[in-house]
């Protein structure tokens, strides 16, 4: 029986496809009515020929459309230009005076049927009671005659009344032929009991034999890599797709969040330290005037140097006693460097930037040792680090985003991941850039923006682009319509606007169109071995996989309905439209 699916005049190819997809049965009848957006275009016709054919659906359209019918014939869609009011029930009715309600009829073949039964079952209850009055009379006949050959009377056997012996013999056999009848079958019954259960075994046999065999057929499928890739515009302000114009209709989406506080390693080094600082006496005995030496004025001693840390007024010299006295004052001075090789012990100081002469009557001396200097290398926070840590919790913020959407959208629809705007709206760290720290923590908030699209508008894309670049006799092998396509941003850039322009990168398997009428003729009688030798010398077929049930079947049964073929979905996936 043929089943119709009514067409509205704007239903698109994707809804078209969707409602040969419900149908019940192989066949159906596609009525298109007039100026249906359908037959518009041979783009739409084409593939729902291939869905048509991938679905193993017949299908025929009915059409008034006469260019409707031109595009179709070129197709190659069968088409008709009526519709049976009967759905393929024609009987016609000539005399429709004599003709009987069909329910009436039904009736009266009952009760016929009924009439019949009863004539039939009087029948086996007149001859089972024939059947019953002969075996009563001969039971009577032989109780009858045991009667009289029992010794009645003789006393020679028994010293009691001969008619007392004689009373219990005759019930003991009545007693044991009472018994006997209660087991008794009639013939009648016992032939249809042997009939009734010989043809159970042999439809038990018959269930075996044909109904319960089965073989799955698991085949490994040759295939090899299709690619293409193009531009498309993705668009809000549109509900319907565009094929020509490659426009596709989307969903904008965005969606804000705050990342979690992760720590990071700051491999940044630098020196840090002290310098080493101490007191010392400065002498003049070059002149009677006092002498003034600036701030940060040099001292050195043993190749290493030092400066004071203020401006130094030493006293003249002067003469107590006879005897010539220095003037001195103290002073306090700083190592040039950070460090420990600073620390020196009590040293004389010259002062480089006196004249030779001079540095032999002005100089200076310690008295105690320098201390405090030091120094050692620390982890700091570098730049580095910094943007290197920012990258990382970004995209690991991003990942988690981008899983919570997927997790949300509805299902039908997909989401454009390679075409995702991100940004960073705020970030912390601690410590900053530059500070000493072996690690350092960073959180951040992100804000995401992307699209939603129609896994069925996808996937007439791919179909559409696969009847232009791949020959008829091959398929597209997927087990999910996103797996094997990525969104690229022209020269980079997202927008954030209604529609973006992106480029869709597909990449699918191919694998050739089996006989599989062919496949099931040739291997149904075979034993597995037979079986797997005759798909394997197919170079289209790679491997196969045969198992039967149940477990004592050791050939593929020739009832044909019971080999199912299957493609391996371990390692190719299922049809595109399969989604």
């Amino acid at each position: 029986m043929k089943e119709k699916v009514y067409l509205e005049t704007d239903d698109e190819i994707t809804s078209v496809i969707d409602k040969i997809k419900k149908t019940k049965t192989d066949n159906a009848e596609i009525v298109v009515p007039q100026g249906a957006t359908l037959i518009q275009s041979i783009v739409n016709l084409k593939l729902l020929k291939r869905q048509s054919d991938l679905l193993r659906k017949k299908i025929i359209l009915v059409i008034n459309d006469e260019q409707g019918i031109n595009l179709a014939k070129k197709v190659g869609l069968n088409i008709k230009t009526k519709i049976n009011n009967t759905d393929g029930l024609e009987h016609k009715i000539d005399n429709k005076e004599n003709s009987i309600p069909e329910t009436m009829q039904m009736k009266i073949d009952d009760n016929n049927d009924f009439r019949k039964n009863e004539v039939i079952n009087n029948k086996k209850d007149n001859t089972e009671k024939n059947i019953s009055k002969n075996i009563d009379r001969n039971f009577f006949s032989g109780i009858t005659k045991k009667i009289k050959n029992i010794d009645v009377f003789s006393a020679k056997n028994s010293p009691t009344d001969s008619g007392i012996a004689s009373k219990r013999e005759v019930n003991k056999f009545f007693k044991l032929r009472s018994k006997d009848k209660v087991h008794l079958l009639s013939s009648v019954n016992l032939r249809s009991f042997l009939i009734f259960f010989g043809i159970s075994i042999l439809v038990i046999m018959l269930i075996f034999a044909l109904i319960l065999p089965t073989a799955n057929i698991l085949v490994d499928p040759k295939t090899e890599p299709f690619t293409t890739s193009f531009d498309v515009v993705i668009s809000n302000k549109v509900d319907t797709l565009d094929i020509e114009n490659l426009i596709l209709p989307g969903e904008t989406i965005s969606h804000e969040e705050k990342s979690e506080k992760k720590e990071f390693n700051a491999t940044g080094e630098k020196e840090v330290g002290e310098k080493a600082r101490g007191e010392i006496i400065v002498y003049n005995n070059y002149s009677s005037d006092p002498i003034t030496l600036v701030a940060a004025t040099r001292f050195s001693t043993s190749d290493k140097l030092f400066y004071s840390t203020q401006e130094i007024t030493i006293p003249g010299a002067s003469i107590e006693g006879g005897v010539a006295v220095a003037g001195k004052t103290k002073v306090r001075i700083e190592a040039e460097l950070e460090g420990e090789k600073y620390n020196i012990a009590p040293s004389r100081f010259s002062i480089p930037n006196l004249s030779s002469d001079r540095q032999q009557s002005i100089y200076g001396e310690s008295v105690s040792d320098f201390t405090g200097g030091y120094s050692k290398t620390v982890k700091v926070i570098s730049e580095g680090d910094y943007e290197n840590a920012k990258n990382q919790l970004l995209e690991s913020t991003f990942d988690n985003m981008v899983e919570s959407l997927i997790n949300k959208i509805n299902i039908g629809k997909m989401l454009a991941v390679g075409i995702i705007k991100k940004e960073i709206t705020e970030i912390n760290s601690n410590p900053g850039v530059g500070e000493e720290s072996d690690v350092f923590e960073l959180d951040m908030q992100v804000k995401v923006f992307g699209y939603l699209i129609k896994k069925d508008d996808i996937s007439v894309i791919i179909n559409n682009k696969f009847v232009e670049l791949v020959p008829e006799n091959k398929f597209i092998i997927n087990d999910d319509i996103a797996d094997g396509i990525e969104f690229e941003p022209i020269d980079g850039i997202v927008s954030d606007e209604d529609s973006t322009t992106a480029k869709i990168n597909i990449t699918k398997q191919v694998a050739w169109e089996l006989d599989e009428s062919k496949i099931r003729d040739n291997i149904s009688g075979k034993n597995t071995e037979e079986a797997k030798a005759y798909l394997i010398q197919d170079n289209n077929i790679l491997d196969a996989k045969i198992e039967l049930w149940p477990f004592w079947v050791n050939k593929i049964p020739k009832n044909l309905k019971k080999i199912k073929i299957s493609l391996d979905t371990d390692n190719n996936g299922g049809n595109i439209t399969d989604n």
